[in-house]
């Protein structure tokens, strides 16, 4: 069995508190998260990033949001607030957008930073080919 991270929307309009959709107190664990990231590096360990990808017309997305099932803009397409931080920003990873219409599975199995772009809180139902790397990660033996 292999160790794989798993790396949850740690984008700039989460974890700072100027972002858009800051997530109270999330810079005071960067450090930790900083750690966690060179572990993975220094030994190997493959990391599926997810992040949120937004574009005007997301359903998540609202002018009047219930922070259920929407939520006011964040994590915009192409703008700052949708990189990650600096401590755990992906190196080189292959990214699997969810407007993509296939995806590369021996790039999946080789590359140890695999982005996941999302457009739904949910990185299953935000990003069709979610399921697929599962699979494809767990038949090389990650848990």
């Amino acid at each position: 069995m292999k160790t794989i991270f798993w790396n949850v929307d740690t984008q700039y309009d989460f974890m700072k508190p100027e972002g858009k959709l800051y997530v109270k107190g999330a810079e005071t664990i960067e450090s930790n998260l900083a750690k966690l990231t060179q572990l993975a590096e220094v030994n190997k360990i493959k990391v599926v990033n997810t992040g949120d990808w937004h574009n005007p017309g997301s359903e998540e997305l609202s002018d009047n949001p219930d922070f259920l099932n929407t939520f006011p803009q964040h994590c915009m397409a192409n703008t700052p607030g949708a990189e990650f931080i600096s401590a755990t920003n992906p190196k080189n990873p292959y990214i699997i957008n969810w407007e993509d219409n296939d995806i590369d599975v021996k790039r999946i199995l080789q590359e140890r930073n695999i982005l996941l772009y999302k457009d739904a809180f949910n990185v299953f139902e935000g990003n069709h080919h979610a399921n697929r790397v599962v699979k494809l990660l767990r038949s090389e033996g990650v848990e």
